[in-house]
């Protein structure tokens, strides 16, 4: 997943992403994605054509996630960071 936001909320980092997919709950996701999150937020996803732009539909992406794989857990292999682009594997 590529996130792009520009600035990078505060309470936002690489580490609070990672701690928050080794163990994501829907409930958590609702309550943090929009206090974290910029208002240009997009994700890009793998075959899926379309970006999710904003804050409302890139929450309601990974509730969408979460509720159709519960116990998807996702290992931070790697990250770049570049200005306002930040890139997680």
């Amino acid at each position: 997943m590529n996130a792009k936001a520009q600035p990078q909320p505060a309470g936002w980092s690489i580490e609070s992403w990672a701690g928050f997919w080794a163990a994501p709950t829907i409930e958590v996701a609702r309550m943090r994605i929009p206090l974290v999150c910029t208002s240009s937020i997009t994700g890009y996803w793998p075959r899926q054509p379309e970006p999710v732009c904003g804050v409302a539909d890139y929450c309601q992406h990974i509730v969408d996630l979460l509720t159709m794989i519960p116990d998807l857990r996702l290992k931070l292999e790697e990250h770049a960071i570049n200005g306002e682009s930040v890139f997680a594997r």
